[in-house]
């Protein structure tokens, strides 16, 4: 992906904007959580073939703005290590997202919170580096936050959705792969 520089910065200004529309809202969330990301295949374009991405640690940490009771818009970023089979090592996900949240009550103690990402994704390796370098990516993702309200101070959550990559590549390789299942716990702060 060629202008990476300007999507990264039209990401930023898109929830820059936003956040300064919602500062006369006082209500935001921050948190993170922990867990796996499940394994499934990479299409690469240039061999016709897919390759094992076997699963991996996944990490997310997010800051939402809430413009309404029922609707966010967050930045987020990650990190998973999985293993990917076309260079026989672990390779590092990093990736820097905006996301849609609506907010929907279940009870008085239990929330639901679908998130609709678009972020920019690099896939970086050693052996990588030597292969036509970091591999960049679109990532069209989904989170799906169950939150339980037990404290004012802390809410402890299960997120369950997935990740994608419609597009991606390096020098040598396009990348692409379907979704890929992302279980993970946590705790979100108000």
């Amino acid at each position: 992906m060629k202008n990476t520089s300007t999507t990264l910065g039209l990401l930023l200004s898109v929830f820059a904007i936003i956040c300064l529309k919602a500062q006369d809202k006082k209500t935001n969330e921050y948190g993170f959580s922990v867990g796996l990301l499940t394994g499934g295949d990479v299409y690469v374009a240039e061999l016709d073939q897919n390759f094992d991405l076997e699963s991996g640690v996944s990490i997310l940490g997010f800051y939402d703005f809430f413009i309404t009771d029922g609707f966010a818009v967050g930045l987020n970023g990650s990190i998973a290590l999985p293993y990917l089979a076309l260079i026989d090592e672990n390779v590092t996900f990093y990736e820097l997202a905006l996301a849609l949240k609506p907010r929907f009550s279940l009870s008085d103690k239990v929330s639901y919170k679908p998130g609709f990402n678009l972020g920019y994704r690099l896939i970086t390796s050693d052996e990588l580096s030597e292969d036509g370098g970091t591999i960049e990516g679109l990532g069209l993702n989904l989170t799906n936050e169950l939150q339980f309200h037990i404290s004012n101070s802390f809410t402890p959550f299960l997120d369950v959705g997935f990740i994608t990559q419609a597009a991606g590549g390096n020098d040598e390789f396009n990348t692409t792969f379907s979704p890929l299942i992302v279980i993970r716990g946590g705790l979100v702060f108000n």
